[in-house]
């Protein structure tokens, strides 16, 4: 799809770009993926050969790199326990224009000037491949479910096994994400993929089911139709005293109208029975035999006219306190009639043995959601290092519908998704804002991944447009070593100890060179000895400048990519990339503008 539209550099990011007279780059970029229309970074594991790439040569270090293959929007994510970690009422799932739903959020949630288009992409896919539509009205959907129109693809690198195939589906047509790594093993959800049931019915058996390498994660409730029907997903992994252990979230109950089906016999083949909507808790599956999995709860359970949703998103140790666990993500705090996901870190409690039988939560002070009457919707804890150093984000919104459409302050023209960093060790963790240079008031992006440098990789606006009432800002990929200065081995100085957009530490001022292909618009994962996984837009034959809004003559395309740091780079080999001085008009991208704006807004949370 071509596009026509002008592209400027904003007056914010104009701010902090400066030449500099050193050569090289601070990273290489490799393509991981690139077959499908749209192509997502993941996860990237460990790496046991090398400890700092800015030191060591790791060309052969071949660390695991998973990518998500996409053809079309998604709609419905098999990672998020509620829509946009929104809908608590799902009524995205229950309402009967599903695509008004989409719209009405986008107006009271984003305000953008293109609620209707943002509104048709999620809900009607791309090219009869995902969206809500097809999603939500498979068994009686008239055209097949295949293995080429399946939507969301998983691949990995290295030859890692995935979970495979329910028995009896109609082969590949199973969603899956890959989330983490266990050294060479997958962490990620699947979903059941789609069965026939008749002529023209297409059943899905489940939404999501966590999984460790290539065993199943099941629910925590084993009665029908949880047992078959209901949704685990699991995002990281701990070990502790000789036991390993994946976290994620669980089904506990079916919310709202159960539709006879928890009587019937096989649910999951009854129309009545699609679409089930689940209350979810955190949990911990001891994975130590994968031949006797068992599943306990992180956090207790509640009911009410809204569901109840928790999750663990991201596990570390403390290795100043014997070891122990620590686990981050999201708990409901139960406010009068409402269940408020609210960002959490949950700590073990210990039977007289030692051993662990049970969690408490702390709430993250500053990420609550009604301090001054619902001005956000969500907060979420995703992910934490070894430092303890947590990272997540709070989206500024209307929680429930509760405020009037305009009633949500904005900061500075945007209903952003804010960032933020917390302790975890404190007895009462406070998270702390991101602010200055590339966090520019009102700058809405997504903390993706830390590692234990306090190196912290995500995305973040590029621009300070208006975006509500107006469009939707660009973001680029950054990373930011956080107060790591006194962490042995850190490699902040080589950041000059601030924040970067990696498009300014992967120019080699080389226009005709392999990195001027590349704009990195996300950063997924980041492993310890600094490689990254990432998402770019590609220009295959390269960009026809080095600045950061130069124009592709070719095809652009979404890739994921792997970003190697530079053995012997340092602080002197930054080139910030300068802004083309006259506006650029962007020919031949083959994503075009609407997947751009999906891209903008699409917080895909790995952990």
């Amino acid at each position: 799809m071509s596009r026509n539209k002008v592209f400027k550099l904003s007056a914010i990011a104009s701010l902090v770009i400066g030449a500099t007279s050193a050569q090289a780059a601070l990273y290489n970029i490799e393509v991981v993926e690139q077959s499908q229309n749209e192509n997502f970074g993941s996860a990237i594991s460990e790496v046991s050969t090398v400890t700092n790439c800015f030191t060591e040569d790791c060309a052969s270090a071949n660390p695991k790199v998973a990518s998500r293959g996409r053809i079309g929007e998604a709609g419905q994510w098999i990672n998020d326990e509620m829509d946009f970690l929104f809908d608590n009422r799902f009524r995205f799932v229950d309402q009967t224009s599903n695509r008004d739903e989409y719209r009405k959020y986008c107006d009271y949630n984003l305000r953008y000037n293109t609620c209707e288009a943002w509104a048709d992409r999620f809900f009607y896919g791309t090219n009869d491949s995902g969206g809500a539509r097809r999603v939500l009205n498979s068994f009686s959907w008239p055209t097949p479910f295949t293995a080429a129109n399946n939507n969301t693809k998983a691949f990995v690198t290295g030859g890692v096994s995935l979970i495979s195939e329910v028995s009896g589906n109609i082969t590949g047509t199973n969603e899956i994400v890959v989330n983490n790594f266990d050294g060479d093993t997958a962490i990620g959800n699947s979903s059941s993929g789609y069965m026939h049931t008749g002529s023209s019915n297409f059943a899905r058996q489940y939404k999501s089911r966590g999984f460790y390498g290539t065993t199943a994660l099941e629910p925590i409730v084993t009665s029908q139709p949880l047992d078959t029907m209901g949704v685990t997903r699991a995002f990281d992994s701990f070990e502790y005293n000789g036991k390993k252990y994946v976290v994620g979230s669980s089904a506990f109950s079916i919310f709202g109208d159960k539709s006879d089906c928890e009587t019937v016999s096989d649910p999951h083949t009854k129309a009545q029975c699609q679409n089930l909507r689940f209350n979810n808790q955190a949990v911990v599956w001891d994975v130590t035999n994968t031949g006797a999995i068992t599943v306990s709860k992180v956090t207790d359970t509640s009911t009410g006219t809204q569901s109840y949703q928790a999750s663990v998103r991201a596990a570390t140790i403390n290795p100043n306190d014997s070891n122990k666990p620590v686990l981050v993500g999201y708990y409901n705090r139960k406010n009068s009639s409402d269940m408020l996901p609210e960002a959490a870190v949950f700590l073990p409690t210990f039977d007289t043995g030692g051993e662990i039988n049970g969690w408490s939560t702390k709430a993250i002070s500053g990420t609550t959601l009604n301090p001054d009457g619902y001005i956000y919707h969500n907060s979420v804890a995703t992910d934490v290092n070894q430092n303890l150093l947590v990272i997540g984000n709070t989206k500024r919104g209307n929680y429930d519908y509760k405020r009037s459409r305009t009633d949500v302050p904005v900061e500075e023209g945007s209903l952003n998704n804010r960032l933020w960093v917390a302790n975890a060790s404190s007895s009462s963790p406070s998270a702390t804002y991101l602010s200055g240079g590339i966090f520019f008031a009102g700058a809405g992006g997504d903390m993706r991944s830390v590692n234990d440098f306090n190196e912290i990789v995500g995305r973040i606006d590029a621009e300070n447009v208006r975006e509500v009432d107006g469009k939707i800002r660009r973001k680029r990929g950054f990373i930011f070593p956080y107060a790591a200065t006194g962490i042995t081995g850190n490699r902040s100085g080589i950041f000059q100890n601030r924040a970067w957009w990696l498009d300014d530490l992967t120019n080699d001022g080389s226009v005709g060179g392999n990195n001027n292909q590349f704009r990195i618009i996300d950063a997924n994962d980041i492993n310890n000895a600094g490689i990254i996984s990432a998402s770019a837009m590609m220009c295959a034959g390269g960009y026809k400048t080095t600045s950061h809004n130069a124009s592709c003559d070719g095809t652009e395309k979404l890739v994921s990519v792997k970003l190697t740091p530079i053995n012997g780079a340092t602080a002197a080999n930054i080139q910030q990339r300068t802004a083309d001085k006259d506006p650029v008009e962007r020919k031949g991208a083959g994503v075009g503008i609407l997947l751009l704006a999906a891209l903008s807004l699409i917080s895909f949370r790995r952990k």
